[in-house]
C-alpha cells in the first residue's frame, strides 16, 4: 500500500527520473557504460541505482 502512494505520489509530481551514466554487475562485478534510468520514487541513492546484472547475453558467464 505504501508503495502505491508513493507512485501516486510520483505520477503528481511529474514522473522525475534520475539519469545514471552507469550501472555495475553484481554478480561479475563489469562496470557498465550504459546509460539507464531510475524512477525518483524507486530511488536509494546513488550507490545502491547504480548495481544491477549484465545486460542478456553480454556478460556473467553462468551458463553452467
Amino acid at each position: 500500500m505504501k508503495r502505491l502512494i508513493r507512485i501516486l505520489k510520483w505520477i503528481w509530481a511529474g514522473c522525475h527520473f534520475i539519469y545514471y551514466d552507469y550501472f555495475g554487475c553484481g554478480c561479475c562485478g563489469k562496470l557498465w557504460r550504459i546509460p539507464f534510468f531510475v524512477p525518483s520514487f524507486d530511488s536509494c541513492g546513488e550507490w545502491w541505482d547504480t548495481w544491477g546484472v549484465c545486460p542478456k547475453g553480454k556478460g556473467c558467464n553462468t551458463e553452467g
